[in-house]
């Protein structure tokens, strides 16, 4: 486990920076029990920051949702996890860096079932399904829905996350663009 730190450390260092943490730090600190465990005689912590300046701490204490989940998109080589759901992953991203998220989600995609939530066109347009999650207001409650959409409601549903209400012709084609892209 000593022998594997330096290099796992340097690529989750490149990874979380491309993922538009450009101040992140990722450490591992790999301690003795007393007593062997479960998963051996070493503890091991993963520590974290996103911001410059910012003090390591464990991941957990440390780290927000989208954080966490665009921390799960570089930790993504494990056979234990058939399915992940990525909740808040575009937090505090646009442009470039939602492209390059979308294009690692992708990837992992060929490997686990992939749930994501997201208000981002870039990561919307890469799904196989896509499902829009709303809520009905009854006098004293709310339900939140979901529903599949066609492939029509998907390019409609892109187009509004590009335009806003009023869904323009050429947020149709941006729409049309994304989701061709990715099928090629």
């Amino acid at each position: 486990r000593q022998q594997a730190v330096a290099a796992f450390k340097a690529e989750m260092i490149s990874k979380i920076r491309l993922l538009g943490m450009e101040h992140g730090n990722f450490d591992i600190e790999v301690s003795r029990m007393e007593n062997a465990g479960i998963n051996g005689i070493d503890r091991v912590c993963f520590l974290f920051s996103a911001n410059k300046g910012s003090e390591m701490n464990e991941i957990g204490k440390t780290a927000s949702g989208g954080e966490i989940s665009r921390l799960m998109l570089v930790i993504n080589d494990s056979s234990l996890l058939p399915t992940v759901v990525f909740d808040e992953i575009d937090t505090g991203i646009s442009g470039e860096v939602a492209s390059k998220v979308a294009t690692m989600m992708r990837e992992i995609s060929k490997k686990h079932q992939l749930l994501v939530i997201t208000h981002l066109p870039q990561i919307a347009a890469q799904g196989n399904k896509h499902y829009f999650v709303y809520k009905e207001f009854s006098e004293d409650k709310t339900h939140t829905q979901i529903r599949s959409l066609n492939a029509d409601e998907s390019i409609r549903e892109i187009a509004g996350m590009i335009s806003g209400d009023h869904i323009s012709e050429a947020a149709l084609n941006t729409a049309k663009e994304l989701k061709n892209n990715i099928l090629l």
